[in-house]
Order: structure tokens, then C-alpha cells, then sequence
């Protein structure tokens, strides 16, 4: 076995010199004046609370909680020579309550016609996987919202994730839900967005101002706390209104929308969502990382799914990598 290359560890130890010069003046200015700069010019800062059983039963009026993910399993080598097997899972907190949705990209089907990319490729076909798994998921969840009448759905993801990749979709969906009294949540565990540096700007110091969210905002909460976004900034534009929570003891906060409609329900819906979060977790709701689980199709799985129903031979000629077949 090859040893590691000095190259490589030399270029690690520079990018970690680097991102310690970046980052170790993120404490300036001090935590309690970026909370009250935050706390006040960007949102409001205040704690959250555990609902008790009775609290549930009441602002869940009786009915159940649905959760809404997504996995995708790729066969084959490399583009165009694989299929994507992708399925979207929405499932109640009632017994029998699940719906299923799931679909296949195969690049080799694709418009041969179409304008490509320099190196082959479509345009976007790194996209198309995730716009298919979004317009799948976001199908479950309105055919679970029809059948089930929940009281609220929670996504994995932004919502703004789904109103970008099928924006007709995502009004068919999101205009469905208010409707019918469905709360949609969004729940984020990877946040991306750049809100609270984009609105103190100038109250930052210039090597802060580029930080993301998750930058800013981390150990900056305590736990059980949430930043409730004033109107008007982040994804107003959008019809959304976001926060974000700490719900449990990881320092790192989860982001949290909705939709703007729906907004007098944010503080509940986020207490909800706190009490359905274990302390010693990662923060994420227990019922989103239980779907998170259950969407997932094996490796075994998907194996016996393309040897059922896909000719061995356009197996062989197709979707097995050269790799398969090293000997050792």
C-alpha cells in the first residue's frame, strides 16, 4: 500500500494555517455584544420549551405528524453509464400512515440531442437527480397532506430547496397545504445561508463579514433557544420566514421555515419540534432521522432490484465498471 504523500500533508497543514487565520478572530467583537447586536437588528433571541403530553395532544389537535425524505442509490460507473434509484418516503405518526413515491434516471435515455457541457455532460445533469428527488418528495407530501390531513409536515431540507428545483411544484404543494391547514416546516441541518452577516454588514468586523450562518451562529445560542428572523429579511422574497434553533446540546443550531402565511405558528411549531428533539442528538426532530433511516434502500436491495429486472447482459454492457472486475 502506498504511503500518504508529503505533498498532500504539506497542503492540509496550509489549509489548516489558513482557516485558524480566518477563523480565530471570530470572537470579536465578544459573544454577548454579537447576541445583542443579532438579538434585536437581525431577529429576536428567546427561549424555547419542552411541551408536555397534554401540550402535544392539544396543539396537534389529535392528529398525526408527517415526515418527508428522500435517498438516492447510483448503479454503474461513471456518466452516462449508471442508473439513480431514487424514492421519497412521507410517513405519518399514525399506524399505516406511509406513502411511497420513487423513480429512475438513466442518463443513457436522455435527449442525445441536447446541448452538452464541455466534458459530455447535459446541462444541469448533476441537478437532475436532486430536481427529481425533490418533485418526489414533494409529491409524497402532498399526497400525504390529501390522505392523512396531518397537522404538520416536516421536510428534509429548506423549503427553498424544493421552490428551486420545481417551482410549479412547489405552488402546487405549498398553495395545497395552507389550504388545508397543514402546517410545512422545513428542517435544515446543514445550513448554508449567510441572513445575520448579510444584515450587520457593517456592524462586523471585515474579516466576518463573508460568514455564513453557521459560522455566526455557532455556540452563540445556548440550548433550548431559538432566532426568530424579523420580517423582511432572508427568504421573505421567497414567501418563507425562517429561524433558527438550538435544540440540543451540540453547539451547532439547525435552520427552520415555513411559510409566510403560516408564520403566526412558528413559535409552537418550533417548541414542537424542540420537544421531538433529544438533547444528547445531533438536532435533528427524532421522527425526521427515523424516515431519514427507513427511506435508505440497501445496498442488497438495490442489487437484487437491477439483477430481477434488468437484462444481465445490458448489466454487463452498461452499468458494471471496469473496477468491478479487478482481481485483487
Amino acid at each position: 500500500m502506498l504511503g500518504i504523500d508529503e505533498s498532500l500533508k504539506s497542503q492540509l497543514r496550509d489549509v489548516n494555517k489558513k482557516l485558524t487565520e480566518k477563523y480565530k478572530n471570530a470572537a470579536n467583537p465578544v459573544r454577548s455584544d454579537l447576541r445583542q447586536l443579532i438579538d434585536g437588528s437581525v431577529g429576536k433571541i428567546r427561549p424555547l420549551r419542552k411541551m408536555t403530553p397534554a401540550q402535544l395532544q392539544d396543539w396537534t389537535q389529535g392528529k398525526s405528524v408527517v415526515a418527508v425524505d428522500g435517498s438516492v442509490n447510483q448503479v454503474g460507473g461513471t456518466y452516462p453509464h449508471y442508473l439513480a434509484l431514487i424514492q421519497a418516503v412521507a410517513k405519518g405518526t399514525r399506524a399505516g400512515e406511509v406513502i411511497t413515491r420513487s423513480g429512475v434516471y438513466a442518463p443513457l435515455l436522455e435527449d442525445p440531442d441536447a446541448e452538452r457541457e464541455k466534458d459530455g455532460r447535459p446541462p444541469g445533469e448533476g441537478r437532475a437527480r436532486t430536481r427529481l428527488m425533490a418533485r418526489l418528495e414533494m409529491q409524497a407530501a402532498k399526497e400525504a397532506i390529501a390522505a392523512f390531513a396531518p397537522r404538520l409536515v416536516m421536510m428534509d431540507g429548506s423549503l427553498i430547496h424544493y421552490r428551486i428545483e420545481d417551482a410549479a411544484a412547489w405552488s402546487d404543494l405549498s398553495t395545497f397545504a395552507a389550504a388545508s391547514g397543514t402546517l410545512l416546516v422545513g428542517v435544515t441541518e446543514e445550513i448554508g445561508t449567510q441572513i445575520v452577516s448579510t444584515a450587520l454588514q457593517e456592524a462586523l468586523p471585515d474579516n466576518m463579514r463573508d460568514f455564513h450562518d453557521r459560522e455566526l451562529l455557532f455556540g452563540l445560542l445556548e440550548y433550548g433557544e431559538i432566532l426568530e428572523i424579523e420580517s423582511g429579511r432572508g427568504r421573505e422574497a421567497a414567501g418563507l420566514r425562517t429561524c433558527f434553533l438550538r435544540p440540543a446540546a451540540d453547539p451547532q443550531v439547525i435552520g427552520v421555515d415555513m411559510l409566510r402565511e403560516q408564520v403566526a405558528e412558528m413559535p409552537a411549531a418550533a417548541d414542537f419540534l424542540f420537544t421531538l428533539t433529544p438533547a444528547a442528538g445531533r438536532g435533528v426532530p427524532v421522527w425526521l432521522d427515523i424516515i431519514d433511516s427507513e427511506v435508505r434502500l440497501t445496498d442488497a436491495m438495490v442489487e437484487s432490484l437491477i439483477d430481477a429486472y434488468l437484462d444481465a447482459d445490458l448489466k454487463q454492457q452498461l452499468f458494471v465498471p471496469k473496477r468491478k472486475n479487478r482481481v485483487y
